[in-house]
Parts: structure tokens; C-alpha cells; sequence
């Protein structure tokens, strides 16, 4: 077997995406997966419910928009958006002493860091 001499660690994100959505699902959300909202009821700046391509509207107290960088309800809400210039790509480095740990949990493992800040969050691998 070949050792890594510097583990990388990388985010397989279609296992994180899965343990994201089981734990909402598990903390009481409704999930629904390829699935369009194809309408959104707005009164007074209140969603008051969801149309979706399956024919069935969502009455809720609370939403969750997953549609990521297409922002369905964001968009439907005039919520605006930053994008700094200055961070449109970034790499961060980091070095590490006494991380001897690295060399066994690095192979064939994962790690994540999710660091939030205000309005954003931020995804390590």
C-alpha cells in the first residue's frame, strides 16, 4: 500500500449533500428531490405556498430553498445579492504542526469544515 506523504482532504459532495438532507429530514422537514417549484404565492413579502411541477402545492410555515446558485425563492422575494470581487475564487492553504493524526485519518477518509460567517458560510476540504 502507498502512503501519502500529505494527505489532501477533499469533500465527496454527493455523501455530504445525502448526510445534509437525511439530517433535515430527520429534524422534521419535508423533502421533496427533483422536484420544480413552478409557482410561489407572495403575499405581503410572505410566501404563502409552494406550486410544484408534480402537481402538488406546499402550505408551510417555514421554507427552505435548496436550489442553490438558482435561488428559486430568493429570486421570487427580490432578495439581492454580493459577490465580492475580491473572493470570486479562492484557495486557502493552511500548514500544520503536530498533525502526525493526518496520516492515518487522511487515507481513505473524509474531512469537512463548515465555518459560518455572517450571510455566508464557508466549505473546507
Amino acid at each position: 500500500m502507498i502512503q501519502r506523504s500529505h494527505p489532501a482532504f477533499q469533500v465527496d459532495s454527493s455523501v455530504y449533500d445525502t448526510i445534509v438532507l437525511d439530517h433535515a429530514q430527520d429534524n422534521g422537514c419535508e423533502v421533496r428531490q427533483e422536484t420544480a417549484v413552478t409557482k410561489v404565492d407572495i403575499e405581503t413579502y410572505q410566501i404563502q405556498s409552494l406550486h410544484l411541477s408534480n402537481g402538488e402545492q406546499i402550505n408551510a410555515r417555514y421554507y427552505v430553498d435548496a436550489s442553490g446558485h438558482i435561488g428559486v425563492l430568493r429570486r421570487v422575494l427580490g432578495v439581492e445579492t454580493t459577490i465580492p470581487t475580491k473572493l470570486q475564487n479562492i484557495a486557502i492553504w493552511d500548514y500544520w504542526t503536530n498533525a502526525e493524526w493526518a496520516d492515518e485519518i487522511g487515507v481513505g477518509g473524509t474531512r469537512v469544515q463548515i465555518t459560518i460567517c455572517p450571510k455566508r458560510f464557508i466549505l473546507g476540504n
